[in-house]
Order: structure tokens, then sequence, then C-alpha cells
């Protein structure tokens, strides 16, 4: 059943919303392992893919908080990973950081039924992206895909200079475009970022449970299992 509410702009979040960012970045960092010859420190993919996985994510989170800079995440995830296996190598650094982006941005893996969700609301509401991602790939991402077309803006955080949750990103898209937060919807899959930020703007949000999470006991306006679900609420 349809909402008797009358929403008029949905602004998405990309990575594992409708880019999918892990599918991709798990590809990307297999052609780095191999361009590189990483088996040369790591005995697997798998042992250099944890060791990553763990340094990625609590760069990022110290990010998001603005302890540190873009580079100190893009470059220093490789250089710390390669630091478990005592190597210290600056150019290799480089290489692998650029490459890993490069490899990311010439993928168009969305998550299922993306695109085509995407073309039916178009139909009916104004769409926009709300994304924290580098600038050099989350166009690039929009384009290679081709949601592009749907979308009347991609706010990012980088151009703002702040992140979600922060308010002021979100106060910044909507404004943007001219939109009322009463008549706007945030739709993605970081609790958190997404969900967490629209909820303090004061704008509606949908939960999109990409990991197939445990239930967020009611902190989002809606939950859904699969991006189709979306036709059902909006």
């Amino acid at each position: 059943m349809k909402l008797t509410k009358k929403y008029k702009h949905l602004f998405f979040d990309l990575d594992n919303t409708l880019f999918d960012f892990d599918a991709c970045a798990l590809m990307s960092l297999k052609e780095c392992f191999d361009k590189h010859q990483l088996n040369k420190w790591f005995s697997n993919f798998d042992e250099f893919f944890a060791a990553y996985s763990e340094i990625n994510i609590r760069l990022w989170n110290e990010y998001k908080v603005n302890k540190l800079k873009k580079d100190d995440v893009k470059y220093g995830r490789f250089r710390e990973t390669l630091a478990v296996k005592n190597v210290r190598d600056e150019d290799l650094t480089t290489s692998l950081a650029e490459d890993f982006l490069q490899f990311c941005s010439d993928k168009n893996i969305l998550v299922d039924n993306a695109l085509n969700v995407v073309k039916k609301l178009h139909e009916s509401y104004n769409l926009y992206i709300i994304s924290n991602g580098f600038v050099e790939v989350q166009n690039r991402k929009m384009d290679l895909t081709g949601l592009a077309p749907y979308f009347k803006k991609v706010v990012l955080s980088e151009e703002v200079k702040a992140q979600k949750p922060s308010r002021v990103i979100f106060e910044y898209a909507v404004k943007s475009v001219n939109a009322r937060k009463s008549e706007s919807v945030m739709i993605g899959d970081n609790i958190e970022a997404d969900i967490e930020g629209a909820k303090s703007f004061g704008m509606d949000q949908v939960y999109f449970d990409y990991n197939k999470l445990p239930e967020n006991h009611g902190l989002a306006t809606w939950t859904i299992k699969n991006l189709e679900e979306l036709l059902e609420i909006f």
C-alpha cells in the first residue's frame, strides 16, 4: 500500500545502497594483490584482506569525525597494511592506493534491481545522492553504471566539507535543491551516517539492510531488505 503522505524528494546514499561497493572493492583489492605481487609478503589474499579491512574501517571512522584527512585514508590504509609485514615502501603504497581507486571506478556493479528501481522512482520523484565517498570515483560510478541521468544532483562530503551524519551535509543538500525536509526522505545502508544523521536533521529515513543485519529496533522510519520494496513505499 502506498503512503498517503506525499514526498517529493528522495535522497540516496551511493555505496552499498545503489552501487555494490563491497563487491567492487573486493575485486579491486584482488587485482591490486595480483598486480603488485603482494604474495611476496602475505601468504594469500585472505590474509592481506583481513589486515586491510581492519585498518580501513578504523581509518574511515576517524575520517568521518574529522580526525584524519582524505589522504590519510587513501594512502594510510595501504601503508599500514604493508607495515603489518614490515614493508615500508612509499612508491608501492602510492601505486596501490591509486590503482585501487582506478580499479573501483572502472567497475559498474550495482545492488540488485538498483537501476530498475531508480528508473521507476524517477518518474514521480526528484532523486539525489548524498555520499561520503571520494570525488574522483563517485561521479565516475554514476556515469559508468547508468545512474547519472536519473539524479538531479550529487552531493559529496568532500565538496561540502562535512560528512554524514553531520546535519551540515543534510541541510546543504536540502537547501541546494530548494527542497523541504518534510517532503524529503534519506535512503541508505548505514545506520549511523544515513539513518541517525537524517533523523537528527528531521528528515524521514529508509534503512536498506544491505548486510542483512539484525533488526534496527525501529530506529528508521522504514526498513527494507531489498530495493524493490521502495516501490511499495513510494
